[in-house]
């Protein structure tokens, strides 16, 4: 993997190379995940134009054997403004952001989607399901749950958890945040638009500029992998400050391997950079045209 200003190379394989040595698989582009077309029938994301694009797609097993889905998604624009048909749902923007699945825990077989609440814009059923109640004055307040079982709808959604899903939306990462309880799987869609992307094309000029993106990167995808952990293991049950503890350093010290493993991606030679002449800072060689390198040498 070469990086020079003269010939600037995509992250792409430096990505690979990484999310392989925490045996996570990482794909730059990918097919649409099989949840997508449910959320978007269920009306949690929407694509007016019903196309899709997947720029990204990370797979691997978190802390205490996680599994998980990411995907990095965008709806692809229409080709014509979409006409208001009253239907609440006219004036909300196309989905792009991330999209998370996880295996439940409690096997289900019903399907539950939680929605923000749009007041009045709400609508009275979505997809066959119904509206469901709850006994939680400021949850209902922000969001509205759609089920086909109202039993198990509120069977899934304990007041443990609806306290933790409250407090991960007033993240300013998290707002918008829409979650679905789906064939067996939670799905949850962040509407992060370009705030946290990880699987885009990406072009950069030297080792130093590339390990920094890449690196930034992956932090941001183990910072959201622990909040979901969180919210997740939080189903049916309190966590105790010990388990937090325990989540928190194994985040942390992945993280850290990161950064070792660009270090020794570099000293290996399999992250490189232009030969840089002896007399030049690197910041004037990053920032200086290569054409005028030469002119630019030490004159006696």
């Amino acid at each position: 993997m070469r990086f020079s200003r003269a010939q600037p190379s995509d992250l792409q394989a430096l990505r690979t190379y990484l999310y392989d040595s925490f045996e996570w698989r990482y794909r730059g582009k990918s097919i649409p995940p099989p949840g997508l077309h449910l959320l978007s029938a269920a009306k949690m994301i929407l694509s007016r134009s019903q196309l899709w694009k997947c720029d990204g797609h990370l797979s691997g097993r978190g802390f205490r054997d996680l599994q998980f889905d990411i995907h990095e998604v965008i709806a692809k624009a229409a080709a014509q403004p979409p006409a208001v048909h009253g239907d609440g749902l006219t004036y909300r923007p196309d989905f792009k952001g991330l999209l998370i699945a996880l295996p439940h825990k409690t096997p289900f077989l019903s399907r539950t989607i939680v929605m923000h609440d749009y007041g009045r814009l709400n609508l009275k059923t979505v997809d066959g399901m119904k509206r469901v109640g709850l006994l939680d004055a400021a949850f209902e307040e922000r969001f509205e749950v759609y089920s086909n079982d109202q039993v198990e709808s509120r069977a899934l959604l304990t007041p443990d958890f609806m306290e933790r899903l409250l407090k991960m939306d007033q993240h300013p990462r998290y707002t918008g945040l829409q979650l679905g309880f789906i064939a067996g799987r939670i799905y949850i869609a962040l509407p992060v638009g370009d705030r946290v992307r990880f699987g885009s094309d990406a072009v950069c000029v030297c080792p130093k500029q590339a390990a920094a993106k890449v690196i930034g990167e992956i932090k941001t995808v183990f910072e959201i992998l622990g909040d979901v952990d969180v919210l997740q293991a939080s189903v049916g049950r309190k966590t105790d400050e010990a388990i937090q503890i325990e989540r928190q350093a194994w985040y942390d010290a992945r993280i850290a391997n990161v950064e070792s493993h660009v270090t020794a991606a570099i000293k290996a030679g399999i992250l490189k950079g232009a030969p840089m002449p002896k007399w030049m800072t690197q910041e004037a060689y990053d920032l200086i045209d290569p054409r005028l390198h030469g002119l630019l040498s030490p004159r006696f």
